[in-house]
């Protein structure tokens, strides 16, 4: 789990510093109150939603080599399936990207009305 923690982080730091890096860049010469205001929360939104992709599949990483369980209707267990916990965790990921975007985008575009 510390591992997982550590790799989240750093993916984290890994994609705020070069974005911010990457916009300083392309965005050179452009300032104002709206070019940072959209600069950061581009910015925050990708360190979070790729280090909890991170996350997930470094703390879900067995279970691809291993499979997942796989139930029928009543229960009974049908065996163990690579492609099945493959699946899950893309969605999950999927998932963790979606999650993330009105947290970031519903308050940017609230204060960009103001």
């Amino acid at each position: 789990m510390l591992q997982a923690y550590c790799i989240g982080t750093c993916t984290a730091i890994g994609v705020a510093g070069s974005l911010r890096g990457i916009f300083g860049y392309v965005l050179r010469g452009r300032s104002g109150a709206m070019v940072d205001f959209l600069k950061n929360y581009c910015v925050a939104y990708a360190a979070v939603a790729s280090s909890s992709s991170v996350n997930v599949y470094s703390m879900r990483m067995g279970e691809m080599h291993t499979g997942v369980s796989v139930f029928d209707d009543t229960g009974a267990e049908l065996g163990q399936s690579k492609v099945a916990a493959k699946q899950g965790i893309e969605r999950t990921i999927y998932s963790r990207f979606a999650y993330v975007l009105p947290i970031f985008v519903v308050p940017a575009l609230w204060n960009m009305a103001l």
